[in-house]
């Protein structure tokens, strides 16, 4: 009804297992479903935490984020397409297929060795050194992807190259899993050891080799090159009726000024403009719905 009103129109559907309309079992299609059900169906919860221990769910609803930017970019070509062709379309988003779609190489391994990837720790298991390490105070995570990276890494911690070459020590899951492999870490485990976070960071950084501390709150709301990046930014919040603080804008963008007009609308306040401008009905109409659950 809504396409035959304005045949150009996007609308987009978000739900945990996808509408039936689009295939799959109506009953699965059916299933409710919130962020950690999409995490967990969709294998993402799986491969997240370590092999000896039960798996782990992404904090701070990683799939609702997830499912809202492939719900983005959906819309997107969905509107490209129209603007070309005249005609709208449905967009079909699923929580569990968006996190399925996030499992890089997960599922070609499995069609083509019959390989079921399992949780590996934060140490990623086919390249090093590629693990987060214990420093004297707390961690740091180096990631040395290829043989460029990886010499410069080694070398930046005193590291022999020749004897730990990339390809014996470093390259492939064999690599890391050789003798060679186990005393590179070992020998990168032992330096990391001896400094702080701060201290190893400093030196690898000045290599130009990747390597990052886990940040909390509090050390990126002191971040300076958080703060001259603009990434805070004030706002009302509706609910709460007062300014707040938060995260600005990820990407940034060369020429739109970017802002917030406003916080997250409390639960019901644009129900009387979408009804009275969008679908144009008077106020009695309006006040008819109010009182008997369905608009309240």
């Amino acid at each position: 009804m809504l396409f035959e009103v304005n045949p150009k129109l996007i609308i987009a559907h978000i739900s945990g297992f996808g509408r039936p309309q689009f295939g799959g079992v109506p009953e699965e299609c059916d299933r409710p479903s919130y962020d950690a059900i999409g995490q967990a169906e969709g294998g993402w919860m799986h491969l997240n935490g370590y092999a000896d221990r039960p798996p782990s769910l992404g904090a701070m609803f990683v799939n609702d984020y997830v499912s809202a930017m492939f719900a983005v970019s959906g819309i997107l070509v969905a509107y490209i397409n129209a603007q070309q062709t005249g005609q709208g379309q449905a967009v079909d988003v699923s929580q569990s297929e968006c996190m399925s779609k996030c499992l890089g190489d997960t599922f070609v391994n499995y069609y083509s060795l019959g390989m079921v990837k399992g949780r590996a720790g934060n140490k990623i298991p086919i390249f090093q050194p590629a693990n987060l390490f214990k420093t004297k105070d707390a961690y740091l995570f180096i990631g040395a992807y290829g043989n460029a990276v990886y010499t410069r890494a080694l070398k930046a911690m005193g590291i022999d190259t020749d004897k730990y070459t990339h390809e014996l020590a470093g390259a492939s899951r064999e690599a890391v899993n050789s003798e060679l492999g186990q005393e590179v870490n070992s020998l990168i485990e032992k330096w990391m050891a001896e400094r702080t976070s701060e201290e190893a960071a400093n030196h690898l950084k000045s290599l130009k080799v990747p390597c990052g501390i886990p940040r909390t709150a509090e050390d990126l709301a002191n971040s300076e090159h958080y703060q001259k990046r603009g990434n805070w930014i004030q706002y009302e919040d509706q609910t709460l009726g007062k300014t707040v603080t938060g995260f600005g804008f990820a990407p940034k963008m060369s020429r739109t000024k970017q802002q917030v007009w406003r916080g997250g609308p409390r639960l019901g306040q644009d129900t009387d403009a979408i009804l009275s401008k969008i679908i144009g009905y008077s106020e009695s109409e309006i006040a008819g719905l109010k009182g008997k659950g369905i608009i309240d």
